[in-house]
């Protein structure tokens, strides 16, 4: 289990390591754990909180949110994004028990399925409180056919409910923070240090 050598995703000859889905489940529930446990400064974060779930490395995030720690009094006022980078990459493994292996009720299963196969991305399109796409124009290509790669009519669901937006990605390279109005303390090169502190 969780073998080493290789890349984040792949071993060294390119292919799928075969525990990703193990890999990428333990990622999402540690990654719901850890504002409970983990005291940084002194104490834990709790559970008012907001997740960002990147792409479908992360989508079961929104999933155990909703039908593991919201039913059972947790995390009832944390939020989860999801984060679309290229849908076309969705997080699908087949042969799988979703109820078995990820510890879900049918609903939660339901979610999961698309054909064949758990679809990390589909789960997370349903069940996260907002999707974020990495441009305007990359919000209005998934929800059709030829961007949402079969899952366009979820994309348009979270649409329809005024829940899918896009942001920009990228840095805006003619901000200034030695003029910005709207910032607490303007700072340049030679004080970025002292600024960036206030």
């Amino acid at each position: 289990m969780l073998k080493e050598g290789g890349g984040l995703y792949n071993d060294d000859d390119g292919r799928e390591y075969p525990d990703n889905l193990l890999r990428f489940t333990l990622l999402s529930l540690a990654a719901l754990e850890a504002p409970l446990v983990l005291k940084l400064s002194g104490s834990t974060y709790g559970d008012k909180v907001v997740f960002l779930a990147n792409d479908w490395q992360a989508g079961l995030v929104p999933l155990y949110l909703c039908y593991k720690f919201r039913p059972n009094g947790t995390y009832t006022q944390a939020r989860c994004m999801y984060v679309v980078h290229n849908l076309g990459y969705q997080g699908q493994y087949h042969g799988y028990n979703a109820n078995h292996f990820f510890g879900v009720c049918n609903e939660a299963a339901g979610d999961l399925a698309r054909g064949d196969c758990v679809n990390l991305s589909k789960a997370a399109l349903i069940c996260a409180d907002r999707v974020i796409a990495v441009s305007p124009n990359y919000a209005n290509e998934i929800q059709t056919p030829a961007g949402g790669f079969g899952l366009q009519d979820f994309v348009r669901a979270k649409a329809h409910a005024l829940r899918l937006h896009g942001i920009l990605n990228g840095i805006d390279d003619c901000w200034n923070p030695s003029k910005d109005k709207n910032i607490f303390c303007n700072y340049s090169e030679e004080d970025f240090v002292t600024g960036k502190a206030v």
